[in-house]
């Protein structure tokens, strides 16, 4: 974990290769209000900071008696990417930012979030209503020179 450039690395990710994970303002705040986080390279680190907390440990101890505090029902760790992703392009998050920064191998994954982006496809086609001539069917690359004379 790196608090000073706001990244969190995942040694090995479940794809096997190792993954860099950038923090945003709030979830840097969080962590560096959290004491242990500042003696452990660990997010979550185990008792003494020397070891990450094992991840079934985490999930039982801490994450699901969280979820049930909360009042949260039907609610996995996995929620949390989905999550993520949801937010991330209904924010406008081009698909291939978000297909990067969740570690899809594939776009295809990621396209399950392309229907929260409607916005992108009305900004695409608003990129060709401007008028580049005299009509509007006028294909011609812009130029700084005059128009040639109608000799018809």
């Amino acid at each position: 974990m790196d608090l000073a450039n706001s990244v969190v690395t995942i040694p090995l990710s479940k794809s096997g290769l190792t993954r860099h994970v950038f923090l945003n303002r709030t979830a840097l705040a969080i962590l560096q209000a959290q004491p242990s986080r500042l003696k452990s390279p660990y997010v979550f680190a185990s008792a003494t900071g020397e070891t990450p907390l094992h991840p079934k440990n985490f999930l039982n101890r801490h994450f699901l008696p969280a979820v049930k505090r909360a009042g949260i029902v039907d609610f996995r760790w996995h929620d949390l990417r989905h999550t993520f992703a949801s937010r991330l392009t209904m924010a406008g998050g081009d698909l291939r930012t978000v297909q990067e920064l969740m570690g899809h191998q594939t776009v295809t994954m990621t396209m399950r979030y392309a229907h929260l982006a409607p916005s992108h496809l009305r900004e695409a086609v608003q990129r060709i209503s401007r008028v580049r001539g005299d009509t509007l069917s006028d294909t011609r690359p812009e130029s700084s020179e005059a128009p040639a004379a109608n000799l018809a």
